[in-house]
Formats: structure tokens, C-alpha cells, sequence
């Protein structure tokens, strides 16, 4: 993985760096900068845990499109990481109602 990537996948998630490594549970705010960066290579057990954490995210997504729009935090706060990540999500389940034709009252609206 390039630090670019590193980084794009990062950004996608939401997540600072600082979450990046409490997640990671190795590494400084310091070694992460110079893997974006290009700087040093991106070690394999980062690599890896950042692609289980877009896999893991990915398979939030597709749950959340199957099951529909969860409509309060409470509801959602088990299944996603922050509030964000959920207000995107129900925002791309909002769209796909809107694409079938289904008008907003139908399925609520976003908090």
C-alpha cells in the first residue's frame, strides 16, 4: 500500500490520525506522517488493519442499505464508528428511496 492510499482511506473513514493509531495500537503520530507521506514504507500490519477497517466499513454500508434508514443515534451507535459515518450512510439509503420514488415522509428524514 502507497501512503497515498494510506491516506485516502483514512480521510474516507473519517478518521484522524490519532484514531487511525488508537485503532492500530502501534506506530507515532510521527511514523504515520512519513507513511502518507511516502517518506518511509507503509508497514504490512498497517496496510492490513487499515483494509479490515474499509471491509469492516464496507460491510456496515451494505448492511445498513439492506436493512434501511436508522433513524436515531441509539439505534445506530452499535453498528457505526461515529455519527458521521451513520448520517452518511442514511444519507445513501435517503438517495436510493428517492431513486425508487419513495418520497421522504415514507422513510424520515436525516438528523
Amino acid at each position: 500500500m502507497t501512503g497515498s492510499e494510506l491516506q485516502g482511506y483514512r480521510l474516507s473513514l473519517h478518521m484522524s490520525v490519532i484514531d487511525f493509531l488508537s485503532v492500530a495500537e502501534r506506530g507515532s503520530e510521527r511514523a504515520y506522517r512519513k507513511w502518507e507521506a511516502g517518506d518511509h514504507p507503509v508497514p504490512d500490519d498497517i496496510a492490513k488493519k487499515m483494509l479490515s477497517l474499509v471491509a469492516e466499513y464496507n460491510q456496515r454500508v451494505r448492511h445498513t442499505l439492506a436493512s434501511g434508514y436508522i433513524r436515531t443515534w441509539d439505534e445506530a451507535k452499535d453498528i457505526f464508528p461515529n455519527r458521521a459515518v451513520w448520517r452518511v450512510n442514511n444519507a445513501a439509503v435517503s438517495a436510493q428511496n428517492i431513486k425508487k420514488g419513495l418520497q421522504t415522509s415514507e422513510f424520515g428524514s436525516i438528523l
